[in-house]
């Protein structure tokens, strides 16, 4: 990427560099969770979440890139839903479960960078 901003004071001379970093865009209303929630199928991305009867309940989702170890989801979860992260491979739809009371909020909202 190339700039060109005004150095009035010489800060930088000819042929020096800098590295610069920018939001090139920020997105609203989207969700950070942990790779190891999101199912990768042939038809898109699942989640499992826990409905408002404590059962656990498959969700698609539209996915996009990975931050660190984490998917962001762009479509597909509200505010308050519950992602359930562990025990994948023992839970199936309308399994009930029980939330871990010390465990942080699964899906958090993207913080903007």
């Amino acid at each position: 990427m190339r700039a060109e901003f005004a150095n009035t004071r010489g800060d930088l001379l000819p042929g020096q560099f800098v590295r610069v970093r920018f939001t090139a865009g920020q997105r609203d209303n989207v969700f950070l969770v942990p790779q190891v929630a999101v199912t990768q199928t042939e038809t898109g991305y699942l989640l499992f979440v826990l409905d408002k009867d404590g059962k656990a309940a498959l969700r698609p989702v539209k996915a996009g890139d990975w931050i660190g170890a984490d998917w962001v989801i762009l479509e597909g979860l509200s505010k308050g839903d519950k992602v359930i992260v562990d025990n994948l491979l023992r839970i199936r739809p309308g399994t009930p479960v029980t939330a871990a009371a010390d465990a942080p909020a699964a899906a958090k909202p993207a913080a903007a960078k």
